[in-house]
């Protein structure tokens, strides 16, 4: 049988080839991959923090609060 070939294509990015040229010679298990995931987890960590917090902003807008009552002297 013969083996499936993958065609890679090229990288565009400047960023790209670098972390390929980086991940090729020191492996995906290196350090400083280690730190470029945790720092890919805590960057989408902030940003559910800033929707979660633009969510909770929006409820208590919509939620029904008390609403003013007026006093009416009837006669």
């Amino acid at each position: 049988m013969a083996k499936a070939q993958t065609k890679q294509e090229p990288l565009n990015c400047p960023f790209a080839r670098i972390l390929s040229e980086f991940e090729k010679g020191l492996g995906s298990h290196s350090t400083f991959f280690n730190h470029l995931h945790q720092s890919h987890l805590e960057f989408l960590k902030g940003i559910r923090s800033l929707l979660d917090g633009r969510i909770e902003e929006l409820e208590k807008k919509t939620k029904p609060g008390k609403k003013k009552t007026t006093k009416i002297e009837v006669e």
